[in-house]
């Protein structure tokens, strides 16, 4: 089951407004719809099973209903050294390894790097990558 971010502490029966990505991704990507129901996960880590209570054109409000077990972290703590690639390949890797417990992901340019690839600590892909690994 996929799940979301909240933006605020849950509470079961509290309504949640979900904006912006968020949002776009429960609407658009998954297409969920009113009725629907999905695992949303607070700032501290606390999940529930929650349930789309209106849908707007760019907002979702959704009702957290019942707590949910997280998940244990791995008993092995796994780090990955990755060679940087090209763009798309590269934030597959980050995507498979975040989807496989990877911990720790250090990424450096070598002598087969893209040219493109010479600036790995750039704001923009900084943020990018942090929004693919969440």
């Amino acid at each position: 089951m996929s799940y979301f971010f909240a933006p605020q502490r849950l509470r079961a029966g509290e309504p949640v407004r979900l904006e912006g990505e968020e949002a776009g991704h429960l609407l658009k990507s998954r297409r969920l719809r009113r009725g629907d129901t999905f695992a949303l996960q607070d700032p501290d880590g606390r999940r529930f099973l929650a349930e789309v209570v209106q849908v707007e054109r760019h907002a979702a409000l959704v009702r957290p209903i019942q707590p949910l077990a997280v998940p244990a972290l791995p008993p092995v703590r796994l780090s990955l050294l990755l060679g940087a690639v090209k763009d798309k390949a590269l934030e597959w890797t980050l995507q498979k390894a975040t989807e496989l417990g990877v911990a720790q992901l250090d990424i450096f340019p070598t002598q087969y790097s893209p040219a493109a690839a010479g600036d790995l600590t750039a704001a923009r892909t900084l943020a990018r990558w942090e929004r693919i690994l969440k």
